[in-house]
């Protein structure tokens, strides 16, 4: 039985027209389908909005939901912008794609930095970070730039990193539970790492890439579609952030987390610990109020 089959050589008419994004990537255009601009890098983007559907189901009812659900109404932005944008491959879809992720990122940077601070502080936190990242957005979209998107998205990043050790190191005493955090914390970022050398990859050796997925057809060359990889990648790093972020912020921190949360969470946290380790120890770490700045510490 045939498991593969020949890339087509002719691309298909264009639904949606010719492309008019200024970003193009290695996938060939409307090759697969001509609904598609770019098939595999757009289907790949249901990794953002199945974390988010899950994410969404599992807090909507819980107090405090709107703050909870908000990061995961972000991951499902990016992921549904990111289809939009790789689906037509025009300059609108490409600006709705880029500031969605401005808009999830900016929600993870407002909760992990304001988590200890009063009421007042954060409306003065977020509105802060709502202008500055407002008038980022619209120099992007005026300009159709290609440098301070990517530099001010990777500072954001670079900021919740930091922030997240920070907290690891102020809010968890346990050297056990502390080392289960910080190994959901180096599985994200290695998450992200990967899909980002990918990206660069795809970017550096399309020609290459492009003559492998001819020389080994349809569907194995899909995997050499590495713009896709970075979706899956960064989708897996970005759901991991935001449950490290979600756990540390609220009143579950020092407990068990394992049960709580989708695939790879619990793969990531298996060996640091049983979960009667971890009922023994929560009485006796840090714990975060959710209504106001006050940190509670119990002796340990």
């Amino acid at each position: 039985m045939r498991i593969n089959f020949e890339y087509p050589s002719v691309a298909k008419n264009p639904a949606w027209g010719s492309p008019s994004s200024k970003a193009n990537f290695c996938e060939e255009d409307y090759l697969i389908s001509g609904y598609f601009a770019e098939f595999v890098n757009t289907i790949t983007n249901t990794t953002y909005i199945l974390y988010a559907i899950y994410g969404i189901r599992s807090h909507y009812r819980k107090n405090g939901a709107f703050m909870a659900c908000l990061p995961y109404v972000g991951l499902a932005g990016v992921g549904v912008c990111s289809w939009y944008f790789h689906m037509v491959l025009n300059y609108y879809a490409q600006m709705s794609d880029d500031l969605s992720m401005f808009f999830c990122t900016g929600i993870v940077l407002y909760r992990i930095t304001t988590s200890s601070l009063n009421p007042s502080q954060r409306l003065v936190m977020g509105v802060a970070l709502s202008l500055s990242l407002g008038a980022i957005s619209w120099y992007h979209v005026i300009s159709n730039e290609s440098l301070v998107h990517p530099v001010t998205f990777g500072l954001m990043i670079n900021i919740v990193g930091l922030k997240t050790r920070a907290i690891i190191r102020e809010r968890i005493s346990d050297r056990q539970i502390r080392r289960a955090v910080h190994r959901l914390e180096l599985s994200g970022a290695v998450s992200f790492i990967s899909g980002f050398i990918l990206w660069v990859i795809d970017r550096l050796f399309c020609e290459r890439l492009k003559h492998l997925r001819s020389t080994v057809g349809v569907p194995w060359g899909f995997l050499l579609e590495l713009h896709g990889w970075w979706h899956i990648l960064t989708g897996i790093g970005a759901y991991i952030f935001i449950v490290l972020i979600e756990y540390l912020t609220s009143e579950t921190v020092g407990k068990d987390p394992r049960g709580l949360y989708a695939w790879p969470v619990d793969l990531c946290l298996r060996s640091t610990g049983s979960p009667d380790q971890y009922s023994a120890i929560a009485n006796r770490t840090t714990k975060l109020e959710m209504n106001g700045p006050a940190i509670e510490r119990k002796n340990v």
